[in-house]
């Protein structure tokens, strides 16, 4: 069963994380964060980092995730590559400190190239060993972004192929439900695939042409389907929005807005 409350990223539903916005989040419904780790880089005394500390110890929301770095894990060039896997192992020592136990890494920037294809599906995987090790001594688990447009994994046979191989103790993959382009009406089987190692579903709406992280309900995507799916293999959650406001409405009606539509898609397992 999907777990009561339901998670936010912070970087989809606020830009500066100051502590007004830090209290309204508290206040809310909100049980669960995402965090995106370059949030914290304007934070050279840690003031935003011991407040979300402090939230996860009382009875405010806790961070349960992080969004990996910016840097590409699967570049052909060594150096940029180098410099990915530090960025990861950085992210996985932030993790910890925050008491996070996922992070989410996407497996390529784009565009990919049809000939550079392969050899970056190599070169995500080597990554993405060259990280275990620390990510299992931190008791973090890492989730493979399934990823749009040309980026690598942006089917469910090439996401198989590069998460296959690696350990099932530490890793897993995150269905985004706007990400499968046209290919929206499979999206209820892709989840039926991975369920042995769905660790967070990203959770918003489009048109079926390309990711918008509309509110759901708005698009093409199915949820009910979707929602019963989850409950069908047991998901355990949570569910993750991803949802940008694209008239950036006060952050009060925001929250509000998220938890309203909470209600109705946790109806729909019912």
């Amino acid at each position: 069963m999907i777990k009561p409350g339901f998670s936010v990223a912070v970087n989809k539903l606020s830009t500066s994380l100051d502590a007004g916005e830090l209290a309204a989040i508290s206040r809310s419904s909100i049980q669960i964060l995402e965090l995106q780790a370059r949030m914290l880089d304007d934070d050279p005394q840690g003031t935003k980092k011991a407040a979300l500390q402090h939230m996860a110890r009382g009875k405010g929301p806790r961070v349960n995730s992080l969004h990996a770095g910016d840097r590409d894990i699967s570049a052909i060039d060594e150096a940029a590559r180098r410099l990915a896997v530090e960025e990861t192992l950085q992210g996985i020592a932030l993790a910890h400190e925050l008491g996070a136990s996922l992070i989410v890494i996407h497996p390529s920037d784009e565009p990919v190239k049809p000939e550079y294809r392969s050899g970056r599906l190599v070169q995500a995987g080597r990554s993405l060993v060259e990280v275990a090790d620390a990510a299992r001594r931190n008791g973090i688990k890492l989730a493979v972004e399934m990823l749009p447009r040309t980026c690598l994994c942006n089917t469910a046979e090439e996401l198989e192929r590069l998460v296959a191989p690696l350990p099932r103790d530490v890793f897993g993959v995150c269905i985004d439900t706007n990400h499968l382009m046209s290919n929206y009406r499979n999206l209820c089987d892709t989840i039926i695939r991975f369920q042995d190692r769905l660790l967070e579903v990203h959770c918003s709406d489009y048109d079926g042409i390309d990711e918008k992280h509309a509110m759901p309900g708005t698009g093409v995507v199915d949820w009910p389907g979707v929602m019963q799916t989850l409950r069908r293999i047991g998901f355990s959650g949570p569910l993750n929005y991803e949802v940008v406001f694209r008239t950036s409405p006060p952050l009060a009606e925001r929250i509000r807005s998220l938890e309203e539509n909470f209600d109705w898609l946790s109806n729909l397992t019912k």
